[in-house]
């Protein structure tokens, strides 16, 4: 089984696509999408539609809440919350939606997981307290804290990812953890051998290892 982590969408429906179809024929059996799938882009609509057909097909998925999915509900019940959201990009998000998000979509929204985690590594869309056992974090440290120095957890597995933007377009390993949010590429990392998948808005490819990126 091949599992791929993919980090912040942000709403770029036809990047999905692409990279979508770039890891499927990389071998692609299992999918972790590490959150904010809104807001910024042009087609949040098409991103939250493509999420739950695949949650509804025989793919394998785990879907994790980001903190743009966080500040959109928010947005659905207060004013001022709404007003900070349009700054941070749900301007566009509602209007890929024609002014008012689908039920369903909040729905789906609402249920997403804070983490995802396996024998050999963690899932989160921001970081971690790396002395507090999982099922003890906060929401503020797995969704809106940034990753910027090593980070390493009490159980020894590898962290994956997203939130903090790499300015150079490719991931960063610091420590056991791999942030994988990259300026100017929507990317994907297998997670058996941290091979890299990025995709850019120019509908270009490319791929490399974590140890000898391309830059």
């Amino acid at each position: 089984m091949s599992t791929f982590a993919i980090a912040d969408i942000h709403g770029r429906f036809a990047e999905l696509e692409h990279l979508l179809s770039v890891i499927a024929q990389a071998g692609a059996t299992e999918y972790v999408f590490l959150g904010d799938y809104i807001d910024r882009g042009n087609n949040s609509r098409g991103v939250v539609s493509k999420l739950i057909s695949l949650q509804k097909s025989d793919v394998k998925c785990h879907f994790l809440k980001g903190n743009h999915e966080v500040m959109a509900l928010n947005a659905m019940k207060d004013d001022e919350a709404s007003t900070y959201w349009g700054y941070c990009g749900g301007d566009a998000t509602l209007k890929s939606y024609g002014g008012t998000m689908d039920d369903s979509h909040l729905q789906f929204l609402s249920e997403l997981k804070l983490y995802h985690e396996t024998n050999e590594a963690i899932f989160v869309h921001g970081s971690l307290n790396p002395e507090t056992a999982m099922s003890h974090q906060t929401e503020e440290d797995l969704l809106w804290q940034k990753c910027f120095s090593p980070l390493d957890h009490i159980s020894g597995k590898r962290i994956y990812c997203g939130h903090t933007t790499q300015i150079l377009g490719v991931p960063s390993m610091l420590g056991q953890a791999r942030c994988i949010d990259c300026a100017g590429w929507l990317t994907a990392i297998n997670t058996s051998n941290d091979r890299v998948y990025q995709v850019n808005d120019e509908g270009n490819s490319r791929s490399f290892t974590m140890d000898m990126p391309v830059l």
